[in-house]
């Protein structure tokens, strides 16, 4: 969708393009690894992408992978990135710089803990998926307040647009969810007075021609 009605706000989300530890398939949460190179020609396919909506603003994380695909639909889209520390990935603690694999070898009981799906957990060292949501929750509030009837530009991680989705479809944090975020992806939510809906998930058609990989963080 390309407009917006006068009571309908968009949130025109995108996960960042791909990392130098994406592509070393390493949890990074707070770590602050740049793009790829295959990141940024993903981080270009995506700005040219979001030239063909009417952003009225454009917001990221301040974590580097997010900030240059930011500042690459920034480029192509004239509007200046705002950065809000509430779109950053959840903190993995002890978990960040390592594979999955690594993860339950060297910490095999925070890795069942997570798998237990406990909203309320708290990875040693970093946060809960809970406390994750309370910064994602007010953020979306804040969009619709703001942007009345408009689009907003959002970069962040797959974590957060995971849980916009929880949020959105007010699905339970107890339920586990098996979707793919692939990197430079693009989602899609839309706020209509009062109920949150989801329009698209994960488009990469933006990226004919790249590589789309499965990766953490």
């Amino acid at each position: 969708m390309n407009g917006g009605g006068d009571s309908i706000t968009e949130l025109i989300v995108v996960r960042h393009a791909e990392s130098e530890l994406n592509k070393r398939k390493i949890m990074q949460g707070h770590l602050d690894p740049p793009l790829s190179q295959l990141g940024e020609r993903q981080a270009e396919a995506v700005a040219k992408r979001l030239r063909t909506y009417r952003l009225a603003a454009l917001y990221s994380s301040d974590l580097q992978r997010a900030k240059q695909t930011a500042e690459a639909i920034a480029s192509e889209t004239g509007l200046t990135v705002q950065y809000d520390h509430r779109l950053r990935e959840r903190h993995l603690g002890v978990l960040q710089g390592k594979t999955w694999e690594e993860a339950k070898k060297k910490h095999p009981e925070v890795a069942e803990s997570i798998m237990r799906d406990d909203p309320h957990y708290v990875i040693p060292g970093g946060e809960s998926r809970q406390k994750v949501m309370d910064r994602v929750i007010p953020f979306m509030q804040e969009m619709v307040s703001r942007y009345p009837g408009q689009q907003v530009g959002v970069v962040t991680h797959g974590g957060i647009v995971y849980l916009m989705l929880y949020y959105a479809l007010q699905i339970p944090l107890t339920l586990h969810l098996n979707l793919q975020r692939p990197n430079a992806g693009l989602f899609v939510f839309v706020h209509d007075d009062q109920t949150w809906s989801l329009q698209c998930w994960g488009d990469t058609c933006h990226l004919d021609g790249l590589a789309v990989r499965a990766s953490l963080g």
